[in-house]
């Protein structure tokens, strides 16, 4: 897929996680790309780059074994992930709060 023109890229829905970090750096190469397959699931865009529908940009440590990652292609703006609890929480919310940022401290691995 990574040798097609226009590109074909696998991606979340509008406005959805990595989407316009990948459109960007590709426009900025003036590569031509196209929306070749949208899902909002992970598994769903994952088995679509192994069955060659596209290219899309996921971490790495989210790829499956049959999949190649393109080092040669341009950098990426970093995602920043934020949590927004209004006020003075109540103890469930403090422990759900605190349950979501380990999680995404273990999921994003370090820095």
């Amino acid at each position: 897929a990574r040798e097609r023109d226009p590109l074909p890229l696998v991606v979340f829905p509008s406005e959805g996680l990595y989407r316009r970090q990948m459109t960007e750096a590709l426009d900025g190469l003036g590569r031509r790309w196209r929306i070749a397959y949208v899902s909002a699931s992970l598994a769903s865009l994952q088995g679509a780059v192994s069955a060659g529908i596209g290219v899309s940009l996921l971490p790495k440590r989210l790829m499956p074994a049959d999949q190649l990652a393109l080092i040669q292609w341009p950098r990426v703006a970093p995602v920043e992930l934020a949590l927004h609890a209004g006020g003075r929480g109540s103890e469930p919310l403090t422990r759900l709060s605190s349950a979501l940022i380990a999680l995404c401290d273990e999921v994003m691995g370090p820095q």
